[in-house]
């Protein structure tokens, strides 16, 4: 096997890695909000498929007009707003089943 065909193959497990890893984290994200909107399960996820979709929609409308380092600060912006509302629902549920026992 050439170095050509190694680097290749190893492009596809990257390939093969990052696709199984946003489906992991997809079906997390699913699942954590049909935890906290349990009475609301309908409305929860059809605005979960709604977000996913305009998620996907706006970086590929966006991609021709920015260039890499400003895609990298904003997804890193997202990202950390994304942790950070992550951390206060965690923090708001685990004050509210403390106070309801």
């Amino acid at each position: 096997m050439t170095q050509q065909e190694k680097i290749k193959h190893l492009e596809l497990c990257y390939i093969f890695t990052a696709s199984n890893l946003q489906a992991i984290i997809g079906f997390c994200f699913t699942a954590l909000h049909g935890i906290i909107f349990t009475n609301n399960l309908d409305p929860a996820f059809a605005a979960v498929v709604m977000c996913t979709s305009v998620g996907h929609g706006i970086p590929f409308a966006l991609s021709a007009f920015l260039c890499t380092s400003l895609k990298l600060y904003l997804t890193t912006a997202v990202l950390i707003l994304g942790i950070c509302g992550y951390a206060m629902v965690e923090y708001i549920r685990r004050h509210s089943v403390y106070t309801e026992i």
